[in-house]
């Protein structure tokens, strides 16, 4: 017996509702976003970020506290994204 492939199989999977954003809370972060970013240190973010790559390119250096700093200086999350991708690459499924 396994459940939910031969027993205590629903008939019909409920479908998820789907989360709609509305215009305004969009344009209003992008707004934060864009004021973060021209009130930051770039400086800082970017050693973050290379420091990040660095630990990245090490086979058991702990991720945890350059992510933290890289945060911490107001690096987003697709910079800090990006910078794992620069060392690992993206998975391609096949």
């Amino acid at each position: 017996m396994v459940v939910g492939v031969n027993r205590f199989v629903e008939e019909h999977e409920p479908t998820p509702e789907i989360l709609h954003i509305p215009a305004q809370a969009e344009q209003e972060q992008v707004e934060r976003l864009r004021h973060m970013k021209q009130n930051c240190n770039s400086n800082a973010v970017e050693a973050c970020l290379t420091k990040l790559k660095d630990a990245a390119r090490t086979e058991k250096a702990p991720l945890m506290e350059p992510i933290i700093e890289a945060v911490e200086a107001n690096g987003t999350i697709g910079e800090i994204s990006n910078a794992l991708r620069d060392v690992w690459g993206e998975y391609r499924g096949k």
